[in-house]
């Protein structure tokens, strides 16, 4: 392990160099790969790796970080508070690596560009805009759903969004990720997969909803984005996804407003309107790289906005 030099800082914290980021990012994938099993063996087998391989990374990991990442409990692994704490950061470096790898995310003059194209031909094209552009380019939902949030100061319960509500999905962070605990029935969420397959996503995590597979990785860095500096987001995205279970990806183009809201009690959330509309602008995408959704539906899908 000659590429690694441990220095002491201040306040008893660590600082990694490397001659080899690759090492690093290996450690990361056992660390994050064992917090989900919790078991080496399965650790190993998905990893392709070994046991000693597995335990020096999670050993170089906890020096590094100074304080144990897991312990064992009759032979079970179990994250220790500060294995829990250092989860998220470790997912999302990773997640971040192998998207910057895969040329899928870039940034022009601070603004977010994503393009993703799955294996399962799923495709996902984002592009992030000033949040001014929402009162040039923005949809009157879009514009009055974000005056509702101001006024009610992002929070949740507040009378002032009870207007905004029907067309908003609500996120509660969980952990590593974030829950789906409301969707309102006016969303373009529910009229797009139907309202009988999206209100079993209640309680799921992104991931784990309808058409969140393919692209969780970038939502997730979003809401995680809003969540840490407050505010809203504003992007204007396209992508294909079933209208419903097991059904063909059809094209969707829409424009997304993220907003930092916050529960009663006091726990994070983040709110999602979206419209969806033919008018979109997404900076190195050629519009023969985009199907247009059928005017029929697209005036389907938006028969109860403004």
């Amino acid at each position: 392990m000659q590429d690694f030099k441990l220095g002491k800082k201040r306040h008893h914290s660590y600082m990694l160099t490397a001659s080899r980021h690759g090492i690093l990012l290996e450690m990361l994938s056992s660390y994050v790969s064992l917090a989900s099993t919790l078991n080496l063996s399965q650790t190993v087998e998905i990893l392709g790796s070994t046991r000693q391989t597995v335990r020096r990374h999670i050993r170089l990991l906890e020096e590094i970080k100074g304080e144990p990442l897991f312990v064992l409990h009759n032979r079970q692994y179990q994250l220790t508070v500060a294995g829990q704490a250092s989860l998220q950061e470790a997912q999302n470096i990773l997640r971040r690596s192998e998207a910057w790898v895969n040329g899928g995310v870039a940034h022009l003059n601070g603004l977010e560009q994503i393009r993703h194209e799955g294996d399962d031909g799923a495709t996902f094209y984002s592009q992030q805009h000033h949040l001014n552009k929402i009162w040039e380019t923005g949809t009157p939902l879009l514009q009055k759903g974000f005056a509702c949030w101001a006024q009610a100061h992002g929070q949740i319960e507040n009378p002032e969004m009870k207007w905004v509500r029907p067309y908003m999905l609500i996120y509660r962070k969980m952990g590593g990720s974030w829950q789906c605990v409301e969707i309102g029935e006016k969303s373009a969420y529910a009229k797009w997969f139907g309202w009988a397959w999206v209100k079993s996503s209640v309680g799921h995590v992104v991931s784990e909803t309808p058409g969140g597979a393919e692209s969780a990785v970038h939502v997730l860095d979003a809401y995680e984005e809003i969540y840490k500096r407050g505010g809203a987001r504003f992007d204007h995205q396209y992508r294909t996804a079933p209208r419903a279970s097991g059904g063909v990806l059809m094209p969707a183009k829409l424009k997304r407003l993220l907003v930092s809201c916050t529960f009663p009690n006091g726990d994070a959330a983040i709110g999602s309107v979206v419209e969806f509309t033919s008018n979109i602008d997404l900076s190195g995408i050629n519009d023969a790289e985009m199907q247009d959704i059928p005017a029929e539906v697209e005036a389907e899908l938006n028969s109860d906005g403004l």
